[in-house]
């Protein structure tokens, strides 16, 4: 059997993200039906709601799924003064570990933004026969969360080289 290279596990990895939030926007699209038939919303919400929540995700799968060996080779590159050697392939894997992990806490910032997104339109007009909602400092501190883990995902993702590169340092530092 022959070897895989880093591009090539890192394709696997982006199609299985791909299919993930194809998925996921299936889920959300059941879910948002389910909330229109409660909720009296314009025209417009209802387009903003779907397009964020369940239609934006699938257009990235699409383009993840036609193109995930062109990003792979964009995040991983091979390096050209480095032969078949046990540093270079540890520093490989590790590197593929942090955009691995990157991709998963991405896969979590997405669908915790659509979730924040329907609340901010239904929170622009709400029902005038229910009491406004008030997001409470959970909430906030959970839309803080989000964004920190967006930044860390895309640290994981193309600081990758470096986190790994610092790892190696500090391994072979003793």
């Amino acid at each position: 059997m022959e070897k895989l290279t880093p591009q090539q596990v890192l394709t696997l990895v982006i199609r299985l993200f791909a299919i993930g939030l194809v998925l996921y926007s299936f889920q959300v699209a059941v879910g948002q039906l389910a909330a229109f038939n409660q909720v009296e919303l314009e025209d417009i919400d209802i387009l903003a709601m779907l397009f964020l929540g369940a239609l934006a995700p699938i257009v990235v799968a699409l383009f993840l799924w036609f193109f995930p060996l062109s990003i792979a080779n964009r995040l991983v590159r091979p390096s050209p003064l480095l032969t078949e050697t046990e540093a270079s392939q540890d520093t490989d894997l590790y590197q593929l570990a942090f955009i691995v992990l990157g991709i998963y806490l991405l896969y979590g910032v997405i669908s915790d933004t659509a979730y924040w997104w329907g609340i901010a339109v239904y929170m622009k007009d709400p029902d005038p026969f229910v009491e406004p909602l008030q997001l409470v400092p959970g909430q906030k501190a959970a839309i803080v969360v989000t964004a920190i883990e967006f930044v860390m995902s895309l640290f994981l993702i193309f600081g990758s080289k470096a986190i790994s590169a610092f790892i190696q340092r500090v391994r072979h530092a003793s």
